[in-house]
C-alpha cells in the first residue's frame, strides 16, 4: 500500500484567514520501508507578498518566514536554486502548490519518469516561470487525468486538510480517497485517556526517541514512523 504523510505548517488556526508556509508530504510505501533519507519527500515553502496571522503561529514558524522572506530578496534564478537546496525545499508562489504537487505525484507515487525533469526548481524560481509552467501541468493534467491518493497525518482531516481545501485548483489535480489516515487511533490508553493522544504522546508510547519539532517534514515522518509500528 502508497500512502502520503502530508504535514502543513500554518500561519494561525483559521484555514479561510491565515496562509500555509510549508506543505511536506512524504511517499510511503507499506513493502519497501525505506529510510527517511531514501523516501520520496516534499518539502514547499509558500511565497506571497504578505501574510496574515496569529502572534503565536508566527512566532513558532519564525525561521520559517525568515526563510522565505530572504528567499524573496534574491535576485537571480542561481541565487534562488541555491538557497532551496540549502534549506532543502522549494520555494513557489501559492497559485503553483498544486500544480507542482500533481507533478510530483505523477512522478514519484505514478512513477511516470517522463515529467521528472519538469520538477526542475529552474521551471518554477520566479512569477514568469511559474506561470509558464502552470499552463503546462494543466496540459499535462487533461492528458494524464487527476490523481487520487491516500493521505495520512496527525489531524489532517480536521487541520491540514481544510487549509488545503483552500488552495487553488488542487482538487482538479489531486483527490485524497475519503478515509483519511491517522495514527493516534493506534495509542489510545482507552482505560485513561479522555482524547485521542497528541503527536509527542503517540511518539513516547511508540518510544521513538525525539521532540515534535514542527518542522512540517519532520512531523511528517514521524507519521511515518509511528505506523511503522504496525507494519
Amino acid at each position: 500500500m502508497k500512502y502520503l504523510s502530508i504535514d502543513l505548517e500554518t500561519t494561525g488556526l483559521d484555514p479561510v484567514k491565515h496562509h500555509i508556509l510549508t506543505f511536506s508530504a512524504i511517499l510511503e510505501d507499506t513493502s519497501k520501508k525505506l529510510e527517511f533519507e531514501a523516501c520520496p519527500k516534499l518539502n514547499v515553502y509558500v511565497l506571497r507578498d504578505e501574510i496574515i496571522g496569529s502572534p503565536y503561529a508566527i512566532n513558532m514558524n519564525s525561521k520559517i518566514i525568515a526563510s522565505i522572506s530572504r528567499f524573496l530578496g534574491l535576485k537571480t534564478d542561481e541565487e534562488k536554486i541555491g538557497f532551496g537546496e540549502s534549506v532543502n525545499g522549494i520555494f513557489l508562489q501559492s497559485s503553483a502548490v498544486a500544480s507542482y504537487f500533481y507533478l510530483w505525484n505523477l512522478v514519484h507515487h505514478q512513477e511516470k519518469q517522463e515529467y521528472l525533469n519538469l520538477l526542475d526548481p529552474i521551471h518554477w524560481c520566479n512569477r514568469l516561470q511559474s506561470d509558464k509552467s502552470i499552463k503546462m501541468v494543466a496540459e499535462i493534467r487533461e492528458a494524464e487525468g487527476p490523481i487520487t491518493v491516500n493521505a495520512a497525518g496527525k489531524n489532517f482531516a480536521t487541520f491540514d486538510k481544510k487549509f488545503i481545501d483552500q488552495i487553488e485548483k488542487f482538487y482538479y489535480l489531486v483527490r485524497f480517497r475519503q478515509r483519511v489516515l491517522d495514527p493516534s487511533v493506534l495509542f489510545i490508553d482507552w482505560e485513561n485517556d479522555t482524547s485521542a493522544p497528541d503527536l509527542a504522546q503517540c511518539k513516547e508510547r511508540a518510544q521513538i526517541e525525539g521532540i515534535v519539532t514542527h518542522d512540517s517534514i519532520y512531523d511528517a515522518w514521524d507519521v511515518v514512523s509511528l505506523f511503522r509500528k504496525h507494519y
